[in-house]
């Protein structure tokens, strides 16, 4: 397992709609080594580009689904099709105490402009952000709220249901686990 810092995987609706592959981000998907992740990433991208209806619900999804890809992909080194139950236990642990070099303390683009016009991450982005209430107290980011992580537990949910209905995965990890319990 690594922590190594994550560059943002998925542009803004306008970008990500555009089918001329970002060098940039294949380069990235190739170095991180995992099998099946270019299949997995494009299931991704068609998962999120099923919500360009509707901006909001592209955005939630497209935090949890980015933050997922890179959790199994950069931090486990696995692809998506490994994770089992108990990994998913491992990941909503994950996501209640993120690495440091996985949070910022202000908003950034995903993606911004290069010199010659092309999308490139911006190394400013983090998956996850301080908020300025936590801020203003001198907070660090310390665990979610219990809605907050209901959230993140729907939209990953629904996420792996999709990966299920495209004949990717058998099983949906997080239907697996007795939230009562575990949550």
């Amino acid at each position: 397992m690594t922590s190594t810092q994550p560059q943002p995987l998925f542009d803004n609706l306008s970008w990500m709609d555009n089918l001329k592959p970002n060098a940039v981000i294949n380069e990235y998907l190739s170095s991180l080594q995992v099998e099946n992740i270019e299949k997995e990433y494009a299931l991704a991208k068609r998962f999120l580009l099923s919500y360009k209806g509707s901006q909001d619900t592209f955005n939630s999804y497209r935090r949890e689904v980015e933050r997922l890809c890179q959790w199994s992909w950069l931090h486990q080194g696995q692809s998506i099709k490994e994770i089992d139950r108990h990994a998913m236990e491992g990941y909503f642990e994950f996501v209640q105490k993120p690495p440091k070099s996985w949070v910022s303390q202000k908003h950034s683009q995903r993606f911004i402009e290069d010199a010659n016009g092309d999308r490139v991450p911006n190394s400013e982005w983090r998956p996850f952000l301080i908020r300025e209430q936590r801020k203003q107290t001198g907070k660090t980011y310390d665990g979610l709220s219990q809605a907050t992580l209901r959230a993140i537990i729907a939209g990953t949910s629904t996420f792996f249901t999709y990966l299920q209905q495209e004949n990717y995965l058998t099983q949906n990890p997080v239907l697996l686990i007795r939230q009562k319990s575990h949550m």
